[in-house]
């Protein structure tokens, strides 16, 4: 079997370490796998890297099912990983500064997105440059990370981050 990428989306949240993956295994290989890997309509993995990685260890076959392409991919991955990863704060800060340059992105599309007006018209959406409070506070909100903290880490990160 042709290894699945992982989609890039999927990086916001950290790769499990060894002894973590390990366990993953010894489990998959005593219950087999309970959560379907989760792809992106291209195929790429959005959510279960471990648990894909986890299954071909052992040679365990992954199920998959495909997300719907409904609502914020980063939220979703946030919400299905914040829950069930124990992250410690550093790295939930990390998570939050991924994630606001995701939901930067997002917005901007949504921005440029034609919106139908009344009379079945396209228009274009108003384009004034969202606050970048607005969406950095929505990725804060997200991993539970204070706006303050997030700004701070935000800042480090652009500051050692190569351009």
């Amino acid at each position: 079997m042709e290894p699945i990428k992982t989609h890039p989306i999927a990086a916001i949240v950290p790769e499990m370490s060894h002894a973590q993956l390990s366990e993953l295994v010894a489990d998959i290989q005593q219950d087999g796998l309970w959560e379907p890997v989760l792809l992106h309509p291209d195929g790429s993995i959005i959510d279960g890297r471990n648990r894909y990685r986890a299954c071909l260890e052992p040679g365990v076959a992954p199920t998959f099912r495909t997300w719907d392409g409904q609502g914020s991919l980063v939220s979703l991955v946030l919400s299905l990983n914040l829950h069930r990863r124990h992250l410690n704060a550093s790295q939930r800060v990390m998570a939050a500064v991924k994630a606001s340059a995701v939901l930067k992105e997002e917005a901007k599309t949504r921005q440029l997105a034609p919106q139908n007006n009344n009379r079945g018209r396209a228009v274009q959406a108003n384009l004034q440059e969202r606050e970048k409070g607005q969406w950095r506070d929505r990725a804060g909100e997200l991993v539970n990370v204070s706006p303050r903290t997030l700004e701070h880490a935000s800042t480090v990160v652009a500051k050692v981050s190569p351009n």
